[in-house]
């Protein structure tokens, strides 16, 4: 999982811009925000979150992960450490049921396994790709 740090880093670099200039669209007369949320001293403020996905350009799963990122830095400690925990089991977890997945149907290309478990987040869509990688493989 990438962190804000990173989605920043990487919205600078694709839209060319630096921290002033960020800075600047975001309304600020100095970087120092920006150049503080760089660093990892500040979070995004919650109320414009918003401005910092429209300005980075963020859409899609790139837009929700970034603020739910931010979300998370606002959160207590507690709250961080469990969601941190969390998410190294659901690693965890998904690299088990990739490897079982490649033991139930061997001739089902790495690929084809990432991508079911790319869909873990949306039920059904998962549950009808794991018919589906079962019928294409079961004949096999």
């Amino acid at each position: 999982m990438k962190t804000v740090i990173e989605i920043i880093q990487a919205g600078l670099t694709r839209l060319d811009l630096n921290p002033k200039l960020l800075s600047e669209k975001l309304g600020h007369k100095t970087n120092g925000l920006v150049a503080y949320v760089l660093s990892g001293k500040r979070s995004v403020p919650l109320l414009k979150v918003d401005d910092w996905i429209d300005i980075l350009e963020l859409h899609g799963d790139d837009a929700r992960e970034f603020r739910e990122l931010v979300l998370l830095q606002h959160a207590p400690i507690g709250v961080r450490a469990r969601v941190n925990k969390l998410e190294f089991k659901l690693r965890a977890m998904l690299r088990v049921c990739a490897s079982l997945a490649a033991r139930v149907y061997p001739t089902a290309s790495d690929g084809e396994i990432e991508h079911l478990f790319s869909l873990i987040d949306n039920d059904t869509e998962f549950r009808r790709e794991w018919v589906a990688l079962g019928e294409r493989h079961r004949a096999k």
